[in-house]
């Protein structure tokens, strides 16, 4: 199975590895605990970056980065877990990740329904082993581009309204 990640220009600077993110906290980790959050194609991981679109200036400087997971190598979250809850959505991933339990865990999208991510866990064993495919420059069609820099002149920080 090939999964898709965008990373940036800048945290391709601070790591060049892009299947090794920054330990910020996320719907499925805490803060501190590392984990890749990946799609199962490129234009969900592209929706994915377009949910945070007011936490950037701009969607420029991404790069589509890809690899095939192993046969085996992933989890599925029960389906007991509530995506919306971070209270159970966190610990489970933390887990998770503290037991290295499957090289990947797939996780429900939450802003695309029906759609899956695949969390990449980079301190299991077989991560070692993976290799992964760079697809170049990522950019986002100008339509897109146009419609984040109206929502920008709209909507303040946070994406609350403007008066």
């Amino acid at each position: 199975m090939r999964v898709y990640r965008l990373s940036h220009r800048l945290a391709l600077q601070r790591n060049p590895h892009p299947f090794i993110p920054t330990p910020g906290q996320a719907r499925w980790n805490s803060a501190g605990v590392r984990v890749a959050y990946t799609s199962e194609h490129p234009a969900l991981v592209a929706m994915e970056i377009l949910a945070y679109w007011h936490n950037y200036p701009t969607l420029s400087g991404y790069r589509l980065f890809s690899l095939t997971l192993p046969d085996g190598s992933v989890e599925h979250v029960p389906t007991t877990i509530d995506i919306h809850d971070y209270a159970q959505t966190r610990p489970f991933g933390d887990l998770w990740v503290r037991e290295a339990r499957s090289l990947a865990l797939a996780v429900p999208s939450v802003v695309v329904p029906l759609s899956t991510n695949y969390l990449i866990n980079p301190a299991h064993a077989g991560f070692a082993n993976l290799t992964y495919t760079d697809h170049g420059e990522f950019a986002y069609d100008g339509r897109v581009q146009n419609l984040l820099a109206t929502a920008q002149t709209h909507k303040g920080p946070g994406g609350q309204e403007r008066e």
